[in-house]
């Protein structure tokens, strides 16, 4: 997209002090527009003017909060926040954790426009617990700020604050304030950082061998103020980059476009190892053709074609469900794991997670078995790093307005992301992914459901994540690591696959295609 010159911008940007609005600023663009000859207004369209004049306006977003009096013990407060917020245009989301102790209605914030960049919201809440008046102390009020999307790089998308109520006791009128302290010959008070001025009276009754610890600046008066009192109480809130937020942000790719809607496919490496990615809730798995997965001998000749008789049309069914990952047995030769036989249906939790299972089409262990290797992959064994990952992949499928189907929601619930079934008893060139949520591409076979024999990758190099029936490749380590068609990907930003694609990850080289069984 053609750009306004920098020499433009910066020149305009000169002339301006911070309180120009949006209308100022394109007038100003405009006007400099005007100075050119035709052939050059051409580059300036209306939907450049406007964006380069959000970038010029933008600042970090200011919360400003009206408490029309000070909270009491007791009393309702209704306090009335603005947002102003120059140069963005969506709707702020904002949610609001205020502390359990006090009486409130939980519910979502619905901020309302009142003009260009300037938001505003009411949070109503009582001092008051359970309709009785809360004790007095500390309460804690926390806002969260996202914006669907930023006017400029530099401004960063996702703030956050923290409102402190310091709740003083109220004293009836004609009554004296009273601190009353009781310490046993072990205690030690510490009543440091404590203005005792506050208070008319402070009594000490303490035991032999207690200890107070209190600073000299708590005895002494403060001096009054010689504003007078209001009723009206409005700060200004310092807004805090959630950093935690920020730097999980994903983002499509600009430069690869092209949402391929796929339910399976296949990398297949320099060695034509293939290995099929399937993303269904139930897959099937036999020697009909019909199948998912079609299971049988190979290569075919006379001898594999006729003990993959042994293997029933439909011989196993996978389904991913809330309690986890259940293997319906429809054979006539029935299905064992290890060495214990499957009951029609037997289902494995996330406890199985990371357990190498051997899987049998047959429960006749003297005779020759058809064999898999399986194993199921889970949530991350750091709980910090599981919830940075759900965070990512939850708003990566907001700002894009996308959505993960039913089998990715019933993988979270079930925290089974991934299955992977090797065939360890014939052609393991062969072997198949079933992608419920997300898989990591790396060197280790215990972390990363698709394995490259690579030792110079990473044990979790890249990401796969079905979204919106698409495969979506991220970059987990430097830009020049992964590439896409010969163009690096930079950490962050999401490529849709589509089949014809070359991804090198590290010296190995994937082909994406369309999923396709050998010899069949």
């Amino acid at each position: 997209m053609p750009t306004i010159p920098d020499s433009v911008i910066a020149a305009i940007k000169g002339k301006l002090d911070g309180s120009e609005s949006l209308s100022q600023v394109k007038s100003l663009l405009k006007d400099s527009r005007e100075g050119l000859e035709e052939d050059q207004r051409a580059d300036w369209t209306d939907e450049i003017i406007e964006k380069i004049s959000r970038e010029l306006i933008a600042r970090k977003p200011l919360l400003v909060v009206d408490w029309g009096e000070n909270p009491r013990v007791g009393h309702r407060a209704n306090p009335r926040f603005q947002v102003l917020c120059p140069g963005f245009q969506t709707t702020p989301r904002i949610h609001a954790a205020i502390s359990r102790e006090l009486d409130h209605e939980p519910g979502d914030v619905f901020p309302e426009c009142k003009e260009e960049g300037l938001w505003e919201f009411s949070l109503p809440f009582s001092l008051t617990t359970d309709r009785e008046d809360c004790r007095p102390g500390l309460y804690k009020i926390n806002l969260n700020l996202s914006f669907p999307e930023s006017p400029g790089a530099s401004i960063p998308r996702f703030y956050n604050c923290d409102i402190r109520l310091n709740i003083k006791p109220n004293v009836k009128d004609g009554e004296e304030p009273i601190l009353e302290i009781a310490g046993d010959g072990q205690s030690m008070v510490n009543l440091q950082g404590l203005d005792l001025t506050q208070y008319s009276k402070v009594k000490l009754n303490a035991a032999d061998g207690a200890v107070v610890n209190i600073s000299k600046s708590a005895l002494e008066p403060k001096a009054k103020s010689s504003e007078p009192s209001r009723e009206s109480v409005t700060c200004e809130l310092e807004l805090k980059v959630d950093l935690t937020r920020e730097s999980q942000i994903l983002h499509a790719s600009t430069r690869f476009t092209n949402r391929m809607h796929m339910e399976s496919a296949m990398f297949v490496t320099e060695d034509d190892r293939r290995i099929l990615l399937l993303a269904k809730r139930v897959t099937t798995f036999g020697r009909n053709t019909q199948n998912d997965v079609v299971i049988r001998y190979l290569p075919r000749n006379e001898i594999n074609d006729d003990i993959s008789k042994d293997i029933s049309r439909q011989h196993m069914v996978l389904e991913i469900n809330k309690q986890g990952l259940s293997i319906h047995d429809k054979s006539s030769k029935g299905i064992a794991l290890s060495v214990d036989v499957i009951e029609e249906t037997h289902t494995l939790t996330a406890d199985d997670v990371d357990d190498e299972i051997a899987l049998y089409f047959g429960t006749d262990f003297l005779a020759r078995g058809f064999e898999f290797e399986m194993q199921l992959f889970g949530k991350e064994e750091n709980p910090h790093a599981q919830r940075d990952l759900v965070l990512k992949d939850e708003l990566f499928a907001s700002d894009s307005n996308q959505r993960f189907d039913k089998t990715g929601k019933l993988a979270a619930n079930c925290e089974i992301n991934a299955v992977r079934l090797r065939r360890s008893s014939n052609y393991e060139q062969e072997e198949y992914v079933l992608v419920y949520r997300h898989v990591f591409i790396g060197s280790s076979r215990t972390e990363s459901a698709v394995t490259l024999y690579d030792y110079s990758i990473k044990p979790q190099h890249a990401r796969i994540i079905y979204l919106n029936n698409t495969f979506w490749l991220e970059n987990l380590q430097e830009r020049e690591s992964v590439q896409v068609d010969d163009q690096p990907i930079p950490r962050r930003e999401m490529v849709p696959l589509e089949p014809g694609m070359k991804i090198q990850i590290g010296k190995s080289l994937l082909q994406f295609k369309t999923a396709e069984q050998f010899e069949f």
